[in-house]
């Protein structure tokens, strides 16, 4: 009877913890858009966050779409700025990547490879010829 009486909340908080994981926090706001480097190794590419994707640049034609499906986040020991966020994309059938960046929204905003230095900022929306802002 004494193996009962612990077999069963064991049980209990065994399925629960099974089922239970921490909840999709998505992209922030200050994260969505197309984002580039000024270093050379990296001139031609860019790293684009949607809520739901995200898209690797490889070079002047090329580019790798993949479907985001969670996003977590963490924050950075003081007295670093910012979050680590994780993202998890799909890769192929049943199997995952992730991604982690850390992400300073700023001013000014930027996001890094957790396992990186180069910095990333936001690309600048431009216009098409014709179509500027008049004052």
């Amino acid at each position: 009877m004494a193996i009962l009486r612990w077999a069963a909340p064991m049980c209990v908080a065994f399925a629960l913890a099974l089922g239970c994981k921490p909840a999709d926090e998505g992209l922030p706001a200050s994260m969505v858009g197309v984002w580039r480097t000024a270093a050379p190794s990296h001139a031609d590419r860019y790293l684009e966050l949607q809520p739901g994707f995200v898209t690797f640049s490889t070079g002047k034609y090329t580019m790798d779409v993949r479907a985001i499906e969670t996003v977590h986040s963490e924050s950075l020991p003081p007295p670093e700025r910012g979050r680590v966020y994780t993202l998890a994309y799909r890769i192929g059938e049943g199997e995952l990547a992730e991604l982690r960046l850390v992400h300073d929204a700023g001013p000014p905003k930027q996001i890094r490879f957790a396992n990186r230095k180069e910095v990333w900022t936001p690309e600048k929306a431009t216009l098409p010829p014709g179509k500027e802002k008049r004052p």
